[in-house]
């Protein structure tokens, strides 16, 4: 069964069916128990107050339910296309990311300081201003952004969508790291 598509929508990667419907449901029960115990390994959560380490705790829950959502919807894709069901893979799962990509960057802004989750350069590391400043610029361009590519998804062939998603997601990332060193630079301590 194909467990893989490559940016052109055709499969290229194949497993036996016993083991192509467990991998992926196994990999989200494997991540889903990860993101529930590596919290409590972090010591900058644990010198916060109750209240800010309960709100971090709900947005680091909310961002791991919709990464689980997101697996879990890839792995129903996979079997229903094992079963013979006919799908346009790259346009649901584009769409998919952007839902994603939605809920990531509405919950961004609300994630204080911690080593699991988040735009975590050197920077955003050593700073809480800079953390902060960073998380809601790039939360709110990462919601606006998503928001503003799902018609692009809707109505562009692939072969135009891939290349102005890769793009998006390219300059968000170095967006996201330039911004930080400069807010970091910009602070006295900088």
């Amino acid at each position: 069964m194909a467990i893989h598509w490559g940016i052109d929508g055709w499969p290229n990667g194949w497993a036996d069916k016993s083991w192509g419907l467990l991998i992926l449901p196994c990999f989200n029960l494997g991540l889903a128990a990860l993101s529930a115990v590596l919290p409590r390994f972090d010591s900058r959560l644990r010198s916060y107050n109750p209240e800010t380490r309960a709100s971090v705790g709900r947005v680091l829950g909310i961002i791991g339910l919709a990464t689980t959502c997101f697996l879990s919807a890839m792995a129903l894709l996979i079997d229903a296309m094992a079963l013979g069901w006919k799908f346009d893979v790259l346009f649901v799962v584009n769409l998919g990311v952007l839902l994603l990509f939605v809920v990531l960057g509405n919950y961004l802004p609300k994630l204080r300081p911690n080593r699991f989750a988040g735009i975590r350069t050197p920077w955003t590391l050593k700073s809480p201003e800079v953390w902060i400043r960073t998380h809601r610029l790039f939360g709110r361009i990462m919601l606006l952004g998503s928001l503003a590519l799902i018609p692009f998804c809707l109505f562009l062939p692939d072969i135009w969508y891939m290349p102005l998603f890769i793009t998006c997601v390219i300059l968000l990332t170095f967006g996201s790291m330039i911004y930080s060193y400069r807010c970091y630079r910009s602070l006295p301590s900088g």
